[in-house]
């Protein structure tokens, strides 16, 4: 069977409330890797010179697996930039629950049956797709943005000075 071409997927706001909870899986993953490392910062470098100045066994190597320790965490925190993460999946996640309300009060109560009804309620579905797409669209190209490659410079975003 072949659909027109501006014709929208039955299962639209299924799709849309799918990618909103796999954002705020995303999201909340972010935010955990974010304050974990963070933490790890805080407590390491809080702790580096007590590790410094007393005298204990092994000392060399609690010294430098903390080094190694903070560096790690400082390192993944730059490259995976989990604290943009967190901020741009949460905005992408609240866009879509927008775009779900705005649709459910549209089909709520689209009116008495025949062509009027039907021609609101496919203007409701087609609009909750083309937010959908956008919301999709625009939250891929930020997310790649924010990759930086490390030893590459960062590519400059934004007008040119």
């Amino acid at each position: 069977m072949n659909r027109p071409a501006d014709a929208v997927p039955g299962d639209v706001p299924a799709a849309v409330l799918r990618l909103r909870d796999e954002y705020r899986r995303r999201a909340d993953r972010a935010l955990l890797l974010f304050r974990l490392s963070g933490t790890a910062l805080i407590l390491l470098g809080a702790a580096m010179p007590l590790f410094a100045i007393a005298e204990y066994p092994y000392k060399a190597a609690a010294v430098s697996v903390a080094g190694v320790a903070m560096s790690l965490s400082a390192s993944l925190h730059a490259f995976f930039r989990w604290d943009r993460q967190w901020q741009l999946l949460r905005g992408a996640q609240l866009d879509l629950e927008d775009a779900h309300l705005e649709w459910s009060l549209a089909t709520a109560d689209p009116g008495t049956a025949g062509p009027g009804r039907d021609a609101r309620l496919a203007e409701a579905d087609r609009s909750l797709f083309e937010r959908y797409r956008a919301i999709r669209g625009a939250e891929t190209e930020k997310f790649f943005t924010l990759v930086e490659f490390p030893g590459r410079p960062a590519e400059k975003v934004g007008p040119p000075e």
